[in-house]
């Protein structure tokens, strides 16, 4: 690297750092949401300084009980997808869900929550608050579940737009 770039680089400050990327929940536990042993992938989905991420949390790890995942205050992600996959033998997922509690949840204008199709009898629920972020924003809430009886739980969802502007829930 020509020494010039390097010394530019140096001298303002320039440094990597790990974004903010779409995972998986790790294991069949309850945990924090804000701690990155938790997720696949080491990388905690979503960002707490900004409302435009485009992460997606994927809970989909094959559960033997509830689990209670604590959510970290304004966590701003682009969308949750939840399955609860068939087990080793190709049958039916168990009845256990997940629950999301605890800070706030603000979701890009333009986010999903969904159920997927092999989620068992269960119903994954999220009770903590929702804010859909942006003026004119939107948040669509979608059961992709068919012969199955999967279901969604959603507590408080408001909107941020302000005066003159619309806050759409698609489901």
């Amino acid at each position: 690297m020509n020494k010039r770039i390097v010394s530019l680089l140096l001298s303002t400050g320039f440094c990597f750092a790990t974004q903010a990327a779409s995972d998986s929940w790790k294991a069949n536990l309850a945990g924090s949401w804000n701690i990155a042993t938790n997720w696949t992938l080491g990388s905690v989905p979503g960002i707490t300084n900004g409302t435009t991420s485009t992460d997606v949390a994927t809970f989909s790890t094959l559960l033997t009980s509830n689990r209670i995942i604590t959510v970290d205050n304004n966590r701003n992600i682009g969308g949750i997808t939840f399955q609860n996959p068939a087990n080793y033998f190709g049958t039916a997922a168990t009845n256990a869900a997940y629950t999301l509690t605890g800070g706030s949840l603000l979701l890009s204008s333009g986010g999903v929550i969904q159920v997927n199709a092999g989620s068992g009898t269960n119903t994954s629920t999220i009770n903590s608050p929702i804010t859909i972020q942006g003026n004119n924003g939107s948040l669509t809430l979608l059961n992709n579940v068919a012969g199955e009886v999967a279901g969604l739980v959603v507590g408080a969802i408001s909107g941020a737009s302000t005066a003159g502007n619309t806050t759409t829930l698609y489901l």
